[in-house]
């Protein structure tokens, strides 16, 4: 007899294996909640399956032990800070402790001016400020005298994420009547009014360690999709792991989720890639594709040089050229690459019977 509806996983509609808990009272397999992260992109969490509530590998708990699948590196705010694109002291926030928290404007840009055209100070004190370490949900007002855009105060609340990678809910409301949402750093929607703010780690020193995703901003849909994975110096490939279902080899199948770069090398003071990937069955009549990838110098995009493709003969094809959003315009193939921010390339340690993932 088949297990019944209460007995078995709404994902793989099978008895439960080693099944978890959620925070909104659904029971799933283990396994297949990590698999269904996975297909969201980010690896560490994704909707329920059933109400769509934000889930992740830290909020997962299993049946059998009932404590967390895995616990956050960190677990307040407090002695870390957050930044929006630009970086920090760009009005990035700072928890330096709970009676130091500010904002700061030390490299704002010239032309942010308060009304009576004097510069922000470079740290802005949170005033009235609480936090709530069971909602991870901090709470604080800021006043400008001068005003600052017309606005006299800002009322702040912010939640964070459950492994603190970010903000990811709450508004500011200016003046108790324009409200901004912060929103979710890592998968922000074309034309989305809001607030992305990340937590701020050391950055990268290298390609290695790191993943680079199609598109201006990361976008964790995005991984897979032709994404750059630099493992360390002899493991490097490309992932179509979640790749769309009309990308077909031209034999019909799909291509793999783990496309191998060969004949590596990298120059370290040009910060320059170079690969190879071969095609046995052809992709649109390409048996190997060559790489010449120049990285900025913080590592956070791929900003010069090429893939260009061959054909069977050896015939070399018009090349895809990889560039800046800002000379993506004047760019005849154009290959726009970002980097996945440091904050979210952290270890998640799983309990060994499952099976460590890294994202």
């Amino acid at each position: 007899m088949g297990a019944t509806q209460e007995e078995e996983c709404s994902v793989c509609c099978s008895a439960f294996d080693n099944p978890c808990l959620t925070p909104c009272r659904h029971r799933f397999c283990l396994r297949c909640m990590l698999d269904h992260f996975e297909v969201q992109g980010q690896g560490r969490g994704g909707p329920c399956p059933m109400c769509r509530r934000p889930l992740s590998v830290f909020s997962l708990v299993q049946e059998s032990s009932g404590e967390p699948l895995a616990r956050p590196e960190v677990s307040t705010i407090f002695g870390q800070c957050f930044y929006q694109h630009g970086g920090l002291g760009i009005a990035s926030y700072h928890f330096d402790s709970e009676e130091d928290c500010y904002i700061s404007y030390s490299e704002a840009p010239a032309n942010w001016r308060l009304d009576d055209r004097s510069r922000p100070p470079a740290r802005k004190p949170f005033l009235e400020h609480s936090w709530d370490p069971a909602t991870r949900t901090f709470r604080g007002r800021v006043e400008w005298d001068p005003k600052f855009s017309g606005n006299s105060r800002w009322d702040y609340e912010m939640v964070f994420a459950d492994d603190f990678s970010s903000i990811v809910g709450g508004s500011v409301t200016a003046d108790q009547s324009d409200v901004t949402p912060f929103c979710d750093p890592w998968s922000p929607q074309d034309g989305e009014r809001g607030l992305h703010y990340l937590r701020w780690v050391p950055p990268p020193e290298s390609i290695f360690g790191g993943v680079y995703i199609q598109g201006p901003a990361y976008r964790h849909s995005a991984e897979g999709i032709a994404s750059y994975h630099f493992v360390a110096e002899d493991v490097c490939y490309i992932s179509y792991a979640s790749a769309p279902s009309n990308w077909r080899l031209d034999d019909g199948s799909m291509p793999p989720a783990r496309k191998p770069f060969t004949e590596t090398s990298y120059d370290s003071a040009t910060r320059t890639f170079r690969g190879t990937v071969s095609w046995d069955p052809p992709w649109q009549g390409d048996v190997r594709w060559e790489y010449v990838m120049a990285f900025s110098e913080d590592f956070e995009h791929i900003d010069g040089g090429s893939m260009t493709p061959f054909d069977a003969s050896g015939s070399p094809k018009p090349p895809y050229i990889f560039c800046t959003e800002r000379q993506i315009r004047h760019v005849p193939k154009p290959l726009l690459y970002t980097r996945k921010p440091q904050v979210l390339m952290a270890v998640v340690d799983i309990p060994a019977d499952i099976a460590d993932i890294t994202i």
